[in-house]
């Protein structure tokens, strides 16, 4: 709970996976421009941090968005 409290208004939870009591892998999305580092200053004096990583999407994914973007657009 602590580390969702962390998080504020400068990350969306996006889900967790439980790995023990009190251990577990958690997915957040940064908004309004925040990254990884935003993310390790949140955090760091509420939770014991094991690891982290920043997950960039695939071309596939990005060409995904863009055509379903482009696809919106056109519709309108």
């Amino acid at each position: 709970m602590a580390f969702v409290n962390s998080l504020w208004t400068g990350f969306d939870f996006i889900d967790k996976k439980i790995l023990a009591d009190d251990r577990f892998i958690a997915r957040v999305r940064g908004l309004n421009e925040n990254h990884l580092k935003e993310l390790l200053k949140a955090v760091i004096n509420d939770v014991v941090i094991e690891g982290a990583w920043e997950e960039l999407p695939s071309m596939e994914d990005i060409f995904m968005s863009e055509t379903q973007l482009k696809t919106e657009v056109d519709e309108q």
